[in-house]
Protein backbone atom coordinates (compact mmCIF):
# COMPACT_ATOMS: atom_id res chain seq x y z
CA UNK A 1 0.00 0.00 0.00
CA UNK A 2 1.25 3.41 -0.81
CA UNK A 3 2.25 6.02 1.43
CA UNK A 4 1.60 9.80 0.64
CA UNK A 5 2.66 13.02 2.19
CA UNK A 6 1.06 15.82 2.29
CA UNK A 7 3.63 19.10 1.62
CA UNK A 8 2.63 22.61 1.52
CA UNK A 9 5.32 24.31 -0.90
CA UNK A 10 4.08 27.42 -2.01
CA UNK A 11 1.78 30.35 -0.79
CA UNK A 12 0.82 34.09 -2.57
CA UNK A 13 -2.06 36.52 -1.18
CA UNK A 14 -3.73 38.47 -3.73
CA UNK A 15 -3.81 42.00 -1.02
CA UNK A 16 -2.39 45.06 -0.68
CA UNK A 17 -1.96 44.57 2.64
CA UNK A 18 1.50 43.58 3.52
CA UNK A 19 1.82 42.39 6.79
CA UNK A 20 0.08 38.79 7.85
CA UNK A 21 0.07 36.38 10.55
CA UNK A 22 -0.88 33.44 8.42
CA UNK A 23 -2.32 29.73 9.84
CA UNK A 24 -3.44 27.27 8.40
CA UNK A 25 -6.29 24.44 9.70
CA UNK A 26 -6.48 21.42 8.11
CA UNK A 27 -9.20 19.30 8.24
CA UNK A 28 -8.49 15.24 7.37
CA UNK A 29 -10.40 12.37 7.17
CA UNK A 30 -8.05 9.61 8.71
CA UNK A 31 -7.22 6.13 8.40
CA UNK A 32 -6.71 5.53 11.86
CA UNK A 33 -9.86 6.58 12.79
CA UNK A 34 -12.61 6.53 10.08
CA UNK A 35 -15.58 7.72 11.89
CA UNK A 36 -13.85 11.09 12.94
CA UNK A 37 -12.56 13.68 11.38
CA UNK A 38 -8.94 15.46 12.86
CA UNK A 39 -7.99 19.10 13.17
CA UNK A 40 -4.29 20.66 13.20
CA UNK A 41 -3.08 23.63 13.13
CA UNK A 42 0.03 24.56 11.13
CA UNK A 43 2.54 26.31 11.98
CA UNK A 44 3.12 26.44 15.61
CA UNK A 45 2.81 29.88 15.64
CA UNK A 46 1.52 32.37 12.98
CA UNK A 47 3.80 32.93 10.16
CA UNK A 48 4.93 36.78 9.53
CA UNK A 49 4.51 38.38 6.22
CA UNK A 50 5.95 41.30 6.06
CA UNK A 51 6.51 43.96 2.99
CA UNK A 52 10.00 42.35 1.99
CA UNK A 53 8.08 39.08 1.71
CA UNK A 54 6.01 40.48 -1.39
CA UNK A 55 3.05 38.49 -0.11
CA UNK A 56 4.71 35.46 -1.34
CA UNK A 57 6.01 32.75 0.77
CA UNK A 58 8.39 29.05 -0.09
CA UNK A 59 8.08 26.96 2.32
CA UNK A 60 10.32 24.37 0.48
CA UNK A 61 14.35 25.60 1.60
CA UNK A 62 16.58 26.43 -1.10
CA UNK A 63 18.96 23.08 -1.83
CA UNK A 64 18.93 19.79 -3.54
CA UNK A 65 16.27 16.98 -2.20
CA UNK A 66 14.83 20.00 0.58
CA UNK A 67 10.62 19.49 1.12
CA UNK A 68 7.92 21.99 2.35
CA UNK A 69 5.89 22.15 5.29
CA UNK A 70 5.04 18.41 5.87
CA UNK A 71 1.00 18.63 6.84
CA UNK A 72 -0.21 14.93 6.60
CA UNK A 73 1.26 11.67 6.39
CA UNK A 74 -0.70 8.24 5.90
CA UNK A 75 -1.17 4.93 3.70
CA UNK A 76 -3.71 5.15 1.32
CA UNK A 77 -5.67 2.61 -1.07
CA UNK A 78 -5.31 3.65 -4.57
CA UNK A 79 -8.50 4.32 -5.15
CA UNK A 80 -9.74 5.48 -2.21
CA UNK A 81 -11.15 9.26 -1.48
CA UNK A 82 -10.24 11.28 1.34
CA UNK A 83 -11.56 14.58 1.97
CA UNK A 84 -9.24 17.14 2.87
CA UNK A 85 -10.12 20.69 3.68
CA UNK A 86 -8.16 23.72 4.70
CA UNK A 87 -9.27 26.97 6.27
CA UNK A 88 -6.45 30.01 5.84
CA UNK A 89 -6.47 32.50 8.83
CA UNK A 90 -4.27 35.57 9.54
CA UNK A 91 -4.39 36.10 12.88
CA UNK A 92 -4.70 38.58 15.46
CA UNK A 93 -2.75 37.32 18.08
CA UNK A 94 1.10 36.45 16.86
CA UNK A 95 1.48 35.01 20.56
CA UNK A 96 -0.74 32.41 20.47
CA UNK A 97 0.62 28.92 19.59
CA UNK A 98 -1.18 26.21 17.89
CA UNK A 99 -1.92 24.48 20.57
CA UNK A 100 -4.17 27.52 22.24
CA UNK A 101 -6.38 28.12 18.90
CA UNK A 102 -6.74 24.02 18.88
CA UNK A 103 -8.00 24.07 21.92
CA UNK A 104 -10.05 26.84 20.97
CA UNK A 105 -11.73 25.09 18.59
CA UNK A 106 -11.73 21.74 20.43
CA UNK A 107 -14.10 22.68 22.98
CA UNK A 108 -16.60 24.46 20.98
CA UNK A 109 -17.32 21.46 19.03
CA UNK A 110 -17.18 19.20 22.43
CA UNK A 111 -13.47 17.38 22.07
CA UNK A 112 -10.33 17.47 22.99
CA UNK A 113 -7.02 17.87 21.58
CA UNK A 114 -4.94 14.87 21.47
CA UNK A 115 -1.67 13.10 19.96
CA UNK A 116 -2.06 12.09 16.70
CA UNK A 117 -0.50 8.44 16.35
CA UNK A 118 3.54 8.49 15.30
CA UNK A 119 4.60 9.22 11.50
CA UNK A 120 1.44 10.46 10.53
CA UNK A 121 2.39 14.07 10.71
CA UNK A 122 4.96 16.71 12.05
CA UNK A 123 2.35 18.64 13.90
CA UNK A 124 1.72 17.33 17.57
CA UNK A 125 -1.81 18.12 18.75
CA UNK A 126 -5.35 17.49 16.86
CA UNK A 127 -8.52 17.52 17.69
CA UNK A 128 -10.39 14.13 16.86
CA UNK A 129 -14.01 15.10 16.24
CA UNK A 130 -16.80 12.46 15.38
CA UNK A 131 -17.78 13.18 11.68
CA UNK A 132 -21.44 13.88 12.32
CA UNK A 133 -19.96 16.89 14.29
CA UNK A 134 -18.23 17.83 11.08
CA UNK A 135 -21.10 20.45 10.29
CA UNK A 136 -19.98 22.94 13.03
CA UNK A 137 -15.99 23.07 12.28
CA UNK A 138 -17.29 26.52 10.36
CA UNK A 139 -18.75 28.16 13.86
CA UNK A 140 -15.93 26.83 16.03
CA UNK A 141 -13.62 28.32 13.96
CA UNK A 142 -15.37 31.68 13.65
CA UNK A 143 -15.44 31.66 17.48
CA UNK A 144 -11.67 32.17 16.83
CA UNK A 145 -12.39 36.09 16.10
CA UNK A 146 -9.56 35.43 13.63
CA UNK A 147 -9.78 37.11 9.80
CA UNK A 148 -11.04 33.79 7.46
CA UNK A 149 -9.22 34.22 4.35
CA UNK A 150 -10.77 31.75 3.01
CA UNK A 151 -11.19 27.66 2.46
CA UNK A 152 -9.25 25.37 -0.14
CA UNK A 153 -10.62 21.94 -1.21
CA UNK A 154 -7.93 19.83 -0.98
CA UNK A 155 -9.85 16.30 -1.20
CA UNK A 156 -7.71 13.74 -3.58
CA UNK A 157 -9.18 10.76 -4.92
CA UNK A 158 -5.78 8.28 -5.11
CA UNK A 159 -5.58 7.44 -8.54
CA UNK A 160 -2.84 5.90 -10.63
CA UNK A 161 -0.70 8.80 -10.05
CA UNK A 162 -0.05 6.98 -6.95
CA UNK A 163 0.52 4.19 -7.33
CA UNK A 164 4.60 4.42 -8.27
CA UNK A 165 6.62 6.67 -5.91
CA UNK A 166 7.15 10.33 -7.11
CA UNK A 167 5.34 13.80 -6.62
CA UNK A 168 1.70 14.40 -7.54
CA UNK A 169 1.42 18.81 -7.90
CA UNK A 170 -1.82 20.34 -7.04
CA UNK A 171 -2.29 24.04 -6.32
CA UNK A 172 -5.59 26.09 -5.74
CA UNK A 173 -6.95 29.67 -5.35
CA UNK A 174 -9.21 29.67 -2.13
CA UNK A 175 -13.06 30.44 -2.01
CA UNK A 176 -12.20 34.47 -0.78
CA UNK A 177 -9.84 34.56 -3.86
CA UNK A 178 -7.01 36.53 -1.54
CA UNK A 179 -4.84 33.36 -1.19
CA UNK A 180 -3.37 30.91 -3.90
CA UNK A 181 -1.73 27.35 -2.45
CA UNK A 182 0.13 24.94 -4.23
CA UNK A 183 1.05 21.41 -2.29
CA UNK A 184 2.31 18.63 -3.54
CA UNK A 185 1.71 15.18 -2.39
CA UNK A 186 5.28 12.92 -2.11
CA UNK A 187 4.40 9.72 -3.20
CA UNK A 188 7.01 6.42 -1.51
Amino acid sequence: MPRASLELTHLKIDSPKERWKMYFVLSVSPSFQPDHTALLVLPDYPMLFTRKTNNKWSFVPEGEGADGLMAFCDEVDLGSYRRFGMWIYHGRDSARSAGEILSGIASTLGSVASVAPLGISSAVSWALIPSAATGGIGAALQALEDRDLGFINMDERFGEEFSQPGVVNRRQTCSSGLVTLDWKWVVS
